[in-house]
């Protein structure tokens, strides 16, 4: 159950994000680790695009940790959106069985990024580790568990900045 008052948090503040564009034509998934900060249901989650129209964009939250990638359960997703106009754009996420979106204080979470080369999100540039942050350029939807990725892997240092929430 959700706290009383508590309806959502910066999983990574858009304030600290650069404008990142994926380069070429090739898509890029990115998932990165976070802990859940209060028990919330999370039905929403914001990013802010730079926007020309040419990419598409999709979401997905995972609970789990990034060492143990067998382990990981898909709990909610937002499907292929695409926009016209930049600005924080916010992206409905449908639970996904097994998954609960009904999330506790403490719970392990991975957030998952898709985007198609062109349009730039804004993102953190921290340090590069497999542990927090990984990628992959060859998969373009989100598995049921993270150790079906289809493509290799590798340590990633941007983190799409994003705000999670409930409406």
């Amino acid at each position: 159950p959700a706290s009383a008052g508590f309806t959502g948090y910066d999983a990574m503040p858009l304030a600290l994000g650069n404008a990142y564009s994926v380069s070429g034509p090739s898509d890029w998934m990115v998932f990165y680790q976070i802990i859940c900060p209060s028990a919330f249901t999370c039905n929403r989650a914001n990013i802010y695009v730079t926007t020309t129209g040419s990419s598409t964009f999709k979401i997905a939250i995972y609970s789990g940790v990034l060492t143990d990638l067998p382990n990981t359960v898909k709990l909610g997703e937002d499907g292929t959106s695409s926009f016209t106009t930049p600005g924080i754009k916010t992206f409905e996420l449908t639970e996904v069985s097994p998954g609960d979106l009904n999330l506790t204080k403490g719970q392990q979470l991975i957030l998952g990024f898709y985007q198609t080369g062109g349009d730039k999100m804004l993102v953190y540039n921290g340090f590069s580790d497999a542990n927090i942050c990984i990628d992959t350029s060859n998969d373009t939807t989100f598995p049921t568990a993270l150790n079906t990725l289809t493509g290799p892997t590798a340590a990633e240092a941007h983190r799409p900045c994003c705000t999670l929430f409930n409406a």
